[in-house]
């Protein structure tokens, strides 16, 4: 049985949430607060599964509960949103939040498969962060508090043996800092060798474009990516990833922010530029027609729009062997065709691996397609990207 919490100041939407939820006879709310304060106190007691946190509420907002939450304990952070502040999600990750999307409504409660994501979300999240304990060896210091479990603290699957599903974290017995930031930069190391093996192996690879696709864990994942770099692509760069509508423009600013690169949404009859990063914007498939992004109004893919297979397989068929397609952290199998597409025409794929994907469901689509040139933890797949961009300087 999974335990929830639940923290919202209104009580009209604890009852949707709880309505939602009680379709699922594996799932037990047990728990509930109207504000932020009592939700920290509360969910430190009771120990839920997950938690469900409203980012505006009375006291002590949802942010702020957040972070406390995950300084002191390993329990996963699902934040509900609204669309007022559209970065302040993205701060809210930075916090330790696992992920957000928006309220539910009662229209929602009518649709299966807005019930069916919303508990898939739930239990795939919960279950990711269930078992081993991960820590940041950025967060590692003189200072470091073991007692009270520094935000670094993040549980995954007792089978996940390389980087954790939040980038840059890496598994590690509780020891001291020092033994932490040894371990740590021993594996980054390692990450970094094997990225550029991979790359090395390519040696023929001379892509012209760089199509990268995410949905759950995305936002951070993509972060840790672009941080890896060292410094603007010699390639154009675009970003579909799956994200609540009004929400692209501030993940735009929030990454160009976090990585100190050019980060816009793609505009249609735009040619992309390289050094650039483009992000998809919601409610359309970004594709390439003549050399110049186009913005596809048709019908959704996977239910997903903008797809990661529009962009992939748009991109296979506009650049052939000339592209290089990344597929990072997600669930359901978007992007695992358009792999397909672009390994058939030559092209490269890097798909993310299960231990540092918070949900392993879009890379494992691609892998069991055969669709992925190579499978690679998130930072060895940064790496790769590095290592390949020296080709071109």
């Amino acid at each position: 049985m999974m335990k929830v919490f639940i923290a919202d100041d209104s009580i009209l939407i604890r009852n949707v949430v709880k309505e939602i939820l009680g379709t699922d006879g594996g799932i037990a709310v047990i728990g509930e607060a109207a504000n932020g304060e009592l939700a920290v106190s509360k969910v430190l007691e009771l120990k839920p599964d997950i938690v469900i946190m409203d980012m505006d509420m009375p006291v002590m907002n949802g942010l702020e509960a957040t972070s406390r939450i995950t300084r002191r304990s390993n329990i996963p952070v699902l934040l509900f949103t609204n669309n007022t502040d559209p970065e302040l999600p993205f701060r809210a990750l930075e916090r330790g939040a696992a992920e957000f999307m928006r309220k539910p409504t009662f229209n929602d409660l009518n649709r299966p498969e807005y019930v069916r994501m919303f508990t898939e979300t739930l239990r795939t999240i919960a279950g990711r962060y269930r078992g081993r304990i991960f820590y940041s060896p950025e967060k590692a210091g003189d200072d470091y508090d073991a007692a009270a479990g520094a935000s670094a603290f993040h549980s995954l699957p007792e089978a996940a043996a390389a980087p954790s599903a939040m980038p840059g974290m890496v598994p590690v017995a509780v020891q001291s800092p020092a033994a932490v930031q040894s371990a740590s930069a021993g594996l980054a190391s390692s990450l970094a060798e094997a990225g550029r093996q991979a790359c090395l192996a390519d040696s023929e690879a001379r892509p012209r474009i760089i199509a990268l696709g995410a949905s759950t864990g995305g936002p951070q994942a993509v972060a840790r990516f672009l941080s890896l770099l060292g410094g603007p692509a010699e390639l154009p760069l675009v970003i579909v990833q799956h994200i609540e509508t009004g929400f692209d423009k501030g993940y735009a600013d929030w990454l160009s922010q976090e990585s100190g690169l050019t980060v816009r949404l793609a505009r249609a009859g735009e040619r992309p530029v390289a050094g650039i990063v483009y992000v998809a914007p919601t409610d359309f498939h970004l594709v390439f027609t003549a050399g110049v992004f186009g913005l596809d109004d048709g019908e959704k893919l996977l239910n997903q729009k903008p797809a990661v297979d529009a962009l992939f397989k748009s991109a296979a068929e506009q650049y052939g062997r000339h592209v290089l397609a990344v597929l990072l952290t997600g669930m359901g199998t978007d992007g695992a065709n358009g792999c397909l597409a672009v390994k058939a025409a030559g092209g490269v794929t890097l798909v993310q691996d299960e231990a540092s994907s918070l949900i392993y469901g879009m890379p494992r689509a691609a892998v069991e397609r055969g669709a992925a040139c190579h499978v690679l933890p998130l930072d060895a797949i940064g790496h790769y990207v590095a290592c390949l961009m020296e080709r071109f300087r």
